[in-house]
């Protein structure tokens, strides 16, 4: 490969890396979550600065390649675990709060579904998703015990 592929490669994949986490986090403080409005917002800084750090070093002239694809490399490690955390948690916080409503239905009807979902409201505002679905489905499976197999059947979390 020249050094002008490596150069332009470098630019695209810096790009790419910069709109996709963007996206991501922006989904994410768009959901007005106290906790997810904050809880990347560090990482987040990080690699943007990394990125800007990276751009700068495509454009300065000579270009030191090695530099840029060993900084590139470190973008890639730091920028895919951010992402993959990102979307872990859009995806939790979607189910902890799909798995709420859903049971919110049940809630006047049985005391034991009021107290669980508030408890889980309380661990969903705090952003421990995994414990507000746990917690849910397990009052939801005892109080309709086919009501949480469908629920997950609707919203594409389980196959048919």
């Amino acid at each position: 490969m020249s050094l002008k592929n490596d150069t332009e490669y470098s630019y695209e994949k810096v790009n790419s890396y910069s709109m996709e986490i963007t996206t991501l986090y922006n989904t994410l403080v768009g959901l007005n979550h106290k906790i997810l409005s904050t809880i990347y917002e560090d990482e987040y800084n990080n690699v943007c600065t990394m990125i800007q750090n990276i751009n700068k070093k495509i454009t300065t002239k000579p270009v030191d390649v090695n530099d840029v694809n060993n900084s590139c490399q470190g973008l890639i490690n730091k920028a895919e675990k951010l992402m993959r955390d990102m979307k872990n948690s859009l995806k939790m916080y979607n189910m902890a709060q799909n798995i709420i409503v859903f049971t919110n239905k049940y809630r006047s009807s049985f005391t034991t579904v009021n107290e669980v979902l508030n408890r889980a409201q309380i661990h969903f505002e705090n952003g421990e998703f995994e414990f507000a679905i746990d917690s849910v489905s397990e009052v939801l499976q005892e109080v309709h015990p086919t009501a949480y197999e469908e629920m997950m059947r609707r919203k594409g979390y389980k196959d048919e």
